[in-house]
């Protein structure tokens, strides 16, 4: 599942990056402030999915979220706890 991002854009600007699709190559890094609310949405969504019925290629149990779409999740954690947060969820 693609989750609800908790930023969106990257300092680094890297030339083979998707990330800049999004934003054009200025990419500015925006920091969601909602992150509670992030990860509350998220938590309902993996309740309502029950258990994983057999597993696949991500993970034979867990249901697997993509935290970082539209952003890089190794530059935001060293500027806030967002990445941090949401792994700890």
């Amino acid at each position: 599942f693609i989750a609800p991002g908790a930023s969106n854009g990257c300092a680094m600007a890297c030339a083979y990056c998707y990330v800049p699709r999004r934003k054009g190559y200025a990419n500015p890094i925006t920091l969601f402030t909602n992150i509670e609310a992030i990860i509350a949405h998220i938590q309902r969504h993996v309740r309502a999915q029950g258990a994983k019925p057999e597993p696949n290629q991500c993970d034979p149990d867990a249901w697997v979220y993509d935290v970082g779409e539209n952003g890089d999740c190794s530059v935001d954690a060293l500027i806030c706890d967002n990445t941090a947060d949401l792994i700890a969820a």
